[in-house]
């Protein structure tokens, strides 16, 4: 069964309430069992739950290109042991990873003043 979520609010809750009638009718006929619907909602919960994740994730990509792709540390912070270019004091960039919420430049040197911090880019593919 493919089931086809749209890209607003409103069109998931239509389509939610399309499902649910089509199971209703399908319990009327003997043809579902409320076991059965119980584990479509669940699916179809979990598929607009991480479709709303994924649409936030492409939002903050969005606004974080526009802004040249520098994320303030107030804002987001990167994955412990992630690569990352940073800002440091204002001044210069430098590549660091967190430890335990802690900065690291490449020589593992403790960094302080860390205002933003960008993810790498994607190394060149093969042939490039």
């Amino acid at each position: 069964m493919i089931i086809y979520i749209g890209n607003d609010k409103t069109q998931r809750k239509e389509m939610v309430g399309y499902v649910h009638t089509k199971i209703r009718v399908a319990e009327k006929f003997g043809r579902c069992s409320s076991v059965i619907r119980l584990d479509w909602m669940k699916k179809i919960e979990a598929v607009m739950k991480r479709q709303e994740e994924i649409i936030e994730e492409q939002e903050e990509r969005i606004a974080i290109m526009e802004e040249g792709g520098w994320i303030p540390v107030t804002k987001r912070l990167p994955q412990d042991d992630e690569d990352v270019l940073v800002w440091v004091n204002g001044t210069h960039r430098d590549m660091a990873y967190r430890d335990e919420g802690v900065w690291y430049d490449e020589e593992h040197n403790h960094l302080k003043n860390i205002t933003h911090w960008m993810p790498l880019p994607k190394p060149p593919k093969e042939g490039e």
